[in-house]
Formats: structure tokens, C-alpha cells, sequence
């Protein structure tokens, strides 16, 4: 398996996929955070150093960007039952809505 390493990363890396070996990595957890540097990573990120987005940033970049998003996230009412109640009737109408064109023969 030593070959994936020079195809994933183009460098030398570790991965821990066990809880028991990971443990003393979270009490220094962020030195171990992050996401590695690599040309793959570059290119999804436009080569910025803490990424873009809410999905591919890390350290401050990501605590702004995830703070925002929640703050959204809250102002539309997520986390309250009004959300799930909402979210349950356009359930609904999407399913009418794809058995009545399976009904016209519309979808196959």
C-alpha cells in the first residue's frame, strides 16, 4: 500500500483510521487538525492557504465561515419544529408531484 501515497498526496503521509491510536492525537488536536497540503488540494481550493468555502477551509477561515453559516441557519429557523414541519409538507408535494407524473406516464 506504500505505492497510494505518492498518488493521493504526491508526499509521504499518515492516515489513522483506529479510535485507540487517534486518542493522543486529540489532546494535541490542533496541531494534528487540518487538511494536507497537496497540488489535488490546490486546485479545489484556488491554491489560497486556509481554503475556500465552508467545506474546504480550515482554522480561522473555517470557525468565521461555520459561525455564519449557523447564525444563517438559525435566522431560517433551523432547529425548531416549524423547520421540520415545513420540511415535511414539501416532502409531501414533491411525492404527489412525482407519482402523478409516473401516473401520466411521464417518467418510466
Amino acid at each position: 500500500m506504500s505505492y497510494l501515497g505518492d498518488t493521493f498526496a504526491g508526499r509521504p503521509m499518515s492516515y489513522l483510521g483506529d479510535t485507540f491510536a487517534g486518542r493522543p492525537m486529540s489532546y494535541l488536536g490542533d496541531t494534528f487538525a487540518g487538511r494536507p497540503m497537496s497540488y489535488l488540494y490546490g486546485i479545489f481550493t484556488h491554491h489560497q492557504p486556509d481554503g475556500d468555502g465552508i467545506i474546504l477551509s480550515q482554522n480561522e477561515k473555517w470557525i468565521h465561515q461555520r459561525r455564519f453559516a449557523l447564525r444563517i441557519f438559525r435566522d431560517f429557523g433551523m432547529g425548531k419544529k416549524l423547520m421540520e414541519t415545513k420540511i415535511d409538507y414539501h416532502t409531501d408535494k414533491l411525492i404527489e408531484y412525482i407519482r402523478q407524473q409516473i401516473h401520466r406516464n411521464a417518467v418510466k
